[in-house]
């Protein structure tokens, strides 16, 4: 089963599964491609794990495999260094640790704006200019290291984060509001029938 998924997704979402499904199934053989760009090669794979915004609405046929939430975190040392916000238009004073990758490009644009929607939905979203990032990768794990070490604040998955937060190496700015919800699809080949062993994998 030929699988491509971007590092973040095959290291922490893909991986941690690939030990148990292969006891189960160990007639199959899994070839992981990994690709910071995978939902380009939709067409390619067998299966492309990709993340999207709710606004996704791409022309492809892609199955809902995991919902999340996007936040705002910072480690103790910094926000003790640079002060705790308050709201959202703090963050405007604070260094960005900037993704760049595609799903992250999709939902902040290539401007500066970080646009902060309240968990529960009560109040209006709002948008904080940020100042040019002091550090900008498409590595999502080596800027939540950065994270870590105390060089700002990054946008990262709670999901991703969560070790991190349990063990207070970083703590959700604004616990109250979130930057975006996401959804990890498995995208299929279109035009195609499913092969058995596809439904089996997925």
């Amino acid at each position: 089963i030929r699988i491509v998924a971007a590092p973040v997704l095959a290291t922490n979402f893909l991986a941690p599964m690939v030990a148990a499904w292969h006891a189960e199934f160990p007639q199959l053989m899994l070839d992981v491609s990994i690709d910071a760009f995978a939902a380009t090669h939709v067409d390619e794979f067998d299966v492309t794990l990709m993340v999207a915004g709710e606004d996704f609405d791409a022309n492809i046929v892609a199955r809902p495999l995991l919902q999340g939430e996007a936040i705002v975190v910072a480690s103790p040392t910094y926000l003790q260094r640079r002060g705790t916000p308050r709201e959202p238009a703090d963050l405007a004073q604070h260094d960005l640790l900037r993704d760049v990758g595609a799903a992250a490009r999709s939902q902040m644009g290539l401007g500066r704006k970080l646009r902060l929607q309240p968990l529960s939905g009560a109040a209006a979203a709002q948008e904080v200019d940020m100042p040019v990032a002091v550090l900008q990768s498409v590595g999502t794990e080596f800027l939540l290291r950065a994270a870590v070490d105390g060089m700002g604040v990054a946008v990262t998955s709670r999901l991703l984060a969560g070790e991190h937060l349990a063990r207070g190496e970083l703590v959700h700015v604004l616990p109250d509001w979130i930057f975006s919800r996401y959804t990890i699809y498995a995208a299929l080949p279109s035009g195609r029938m499913l092969p058995a062993r596809t439904k089996v994998f997925l």
